[in-house]
C-alpha cells in the first residue's frame, strides 16, 4: 500500500511537472508571436513612414518644377530689359534650382526603389530587423 501511494505521488508529481512545462511552453510561444507582431507592426509604421517621406517630396518637387516652370517665363518676358551682366546672374540662380531639382529627383528615386525593395519582400525586411534587434 506504502509503495502504491508513493507511486501514485511520484505519478501526480511527473503529471504535475509536465502539465507546468506545457504551460509554460505556451506562455513562451504566445510571448514570442505578441513580440513578432509587434515588429510587424514595427515594419509596417516604418514603411508608411517611408511612403509619406516619398509623397511629401514629390510634392516638393513638383512645387519647385512649377515654380521653376513660372520663373522661366517670367524671365524669358523680362530677358530683353536685362543687361548681359543681370542675364548672366539669372543663368547661375537657374543653374543652382535646376541642380537642386535633379538631387531632390535622385533622392525621390532612391525612397521609392528602398520601399519598392521592403513591399516585394517584407519577410527579408521583418528577418533583417529582427538581426538588428538581436545585435543590439
Amino acid at each position: 500500500a506504502e509503495a502504491e501511494a508513493k507511486a501514485k505521488a511520484e505519478a501526480e508529481a511527473i503529471a504535475k511537472a509536465k502539465a507546468e512545462e506545457e504551460a509554460r511552453a505556451k506562455a513562451e510561444a504566445a510571448a514570442k508571436e505578441k513580440a513578432e507582431a509587434a515588429e510587424v507592426a514595427k515594419a509596417r509604421a516604418a514603411e508608411a513612414a517611408r511612403a509619406r517621406l516619398i509623397a511629401e517630396t514629390e510634392a516638393k518637387v513638383t512645387a519647385a518644377a512649377q515654380l521653376n516652370a513660372r520663373l522661366a517665363e517670367e524671365a524669358a518676358s523680362e530677358t530683353e530689359k536685362l543687361s548681359p551682366e543681370e542675364l548672366m546672374g539669372m543663368e547661375s540662380d537657374v543653374a543652382k534650382v535646376l541642380a537642386s531639382l535633379k538631387q531632390m529627383k535622385k533622392e525621390l528615386n532612391e525612397s521609392k526603389e528602398k520601399l519598392a525593395a521592403v513591399e516585394a519582400n517584407p519577410s527579408e525586411t521583418l528577418a533583417r530587423l529582427r538581426a538588428a534587434k538581436r545585435r543590439e
